[in-house]
């Protein structure tokens, strides 16, 4: 546990002080302020739907780049600065070392989110005139939101070390990890694209078969029900189990990957 323990430590720290991280969160402020304030700004009606609709996009679609980066972060500060070969010769399990990696990635996905909503927070208070009659929102999503987002954000987080550990190679794992982001959070995400292959293949059914393979259609699937209680239990919506166990297979997969590949 101690040698666990030192290890998230460790990859807190490297990650934190990471420049692609710096600037990965300076992007996500800066899209933050764009997306609420101009959002904000020009509408006119139903302010309480705008909100939860800005929420959900910043904890479960804008995050998972900055999933990306984390991931990114993790390996490659410890390859750069050959740190990992040292690591791999101490006397630690390599099991260690990605449980490390992996419970780090929990917990900085979890300050990604209680950053977020601080952000929320405090517009919402800057903003609004009567912010009590708007936070309600936000505070009543709470608990569904952080589970989708923190599945969303390790399944990203997971899959970027899974490329990074099978390529070895920064710019082709950079690469690569924005490209599954591509395909995963906006392409097949996107009904065009499904219904595309779903015309030409004469079968409907196919448009939810493919989009459902995004983690970002499972939340928008699992917030039909704005309750973590009823998104399980209610009959035909179990998104939020299909996005936990996909997530859990991907982190499954990376540890296993990791275990097995010399990273070296």
């Amino acid at each position: 546990m101690a040698n666990l323990l030192s290890i998230t430590k460790k990859e807190i720290t490297d990650v934190v002080n990471s420049k692609i991280l710096a600037i990965m969160v300076a992007f996500y402020i800066v899209l933050f302020v764009l997306s609420f304030f101009t959002n904000i700004c020009n509408n006119t009606n139903n302010s309480n739907e705008l909100i939860f609709v800005l929420f959900m996009y910043s904890t479960c679609y804008y995050s998972t780049l900055v999933a990306m980066a984390l991931g990114y972060s993790s390996f490659f500060s410890e390859m750069d600065g050959k740190a990992i070969n040292t690591l791999l010769t101490k006397p630690l399990y390599r099991d260690t070392i990605i449980n490390g990696k992996l419970l780090s990635g929990v917990i900085l996905s979890t300050g990604l989110f209680i950053f977020t909503t601080l952000l929320y927070v405090t517009a919402i208070g800057i903003y609004f005139n009567d912010p009590t009659e708007v936070l309600p929102v936000i505070f009543n999503i709470l608990p569904l939101m952080f589970v989708l987002s923190l599945s969303s954000t390790m399944f990203f987080y997971s899959l970027t070390l899974l490329i990074c550990t099978a390529l070895k190679d920064q710019m082709l794992s950079f690469f690569t990890s924005c490209l599954s982001w591509i395909i995963l959070f906006y392409l097949i995400n996107d009904d065009w694209f499904a219904g595309y292959i779903s015309y030409y293949l004469n079968s409907p059914s196919v448009i939810y078969t493919i989009s459902s393979f995004s983690p970002f259609t499972l939340v928008n699937f699992a917030l039909a029900e704005p309750d973590i209680i009823m998104a399980i239990t209610t009959d035909g919506e179990t998104a939020i189990l299909k996005l936990l166990l996909y997530t859990g297979i991907m982190m499954f997969v990376t540890y296993t990957v990791f275990l097995r590949r010399d990273v070296a």
